[in-house]
């Protein structure tokens, strides 16, 4: 498989003449949401070879609604002063009422730069690895005239953020079992969501296995 940049997007592109496109939706806002999506868009590589392409995108740059350019920029400035600027905004609009509003209060402004984004980046399947767009994303799949899946792939490992769960996916899949609960909480079927664990990149895994003073010494570090 080739790999391919495009601004802020990363298209891993096989020579199959009719592989399986897959968009996959992230944000530099934290590392955690990059570094999953490139952790399954690895795996589908070593799995599928040119079966699949795999495009990875930053939706918050992408859509170009202004302030949404801007969010990986100010993002680290909503964790200083111990996160408690992000904790009020998860605690206060960490509920499915909440959500939905605020997703009918944006809808006007934003879904049809969702729908543009389906359009530049046609694909079979839609995975989102960000709890932010995935209200618009069922909304833009289902108002965009394409016929795709949508999937979110949740990062969090406990809290499950109300976000994730918004737009009515295909699919959720879940990091532990011990989010399910929270999930049917929140209305979610249990034929949408599986728990499938924490994608994880494979040199991570390798390195789990590494000696002690091998690694050590690999970082530069007294192996003593």
């Amino acid at each position: 498989m080739n790999v391919r940049f495009e601004g802020k997007s990363k298209t891993v592109a096989p020579e199959s003449a009719n592989p399986k496109r897959f968009l996959f939706l992230f944000s530099d806002t934290g590392g955690g949401h990059r570094s999953g999506a490139e952790a399954v868009a690895q795996a589908m590589q070593q799995v599928y070879a040119d079966a699949a392409q795999v495009t990875l995108v930053d939706f918050f740059v992408e859509i170009d609604k202004w302030p949404f350019p801007r969010m990986p920029a100010w993002y680290p400035h909503m964790l200083r002063a111990r996160g408690i600027p992000w904790k009020i905004g998860f605690r206060l609009s960490d509920h499915p009422a909440v959500v939905a509003a605020l997703n009918r209060l944006a809808r006007p402004y934003v879904l049809s730069a969702f729908q543009d984004l389906l359009r530049r980046h046609p694909a079979d399947v839609v995975v989102s690895f960000h709890p932010a767009p995935n209200g618009m994303l069922g909304m833009a799949a289902r108002n965009a005239g394409v016929a795709v899946r949508t999937a979110a792939v949740v990062l969090d490992f406990l809290t499950g953020s109300a976000f994730w769960f918004a737009g009515e996916l295909d699919l959720y899949v879940l990091p532990f079992r011990e989010l399910s609960r929270r999930v049917r909480g929140l209305g979610v079927p249990e034929r949408a969501f599986e728990v499938l664990g924490m994608p994880v990149r494979s040199s991570i895994c390798q390195a789990a296995h590494i000696p002690k003073s091998a690694a050590r010494r690999q970082l530069g570090l007294d192996i003593n």
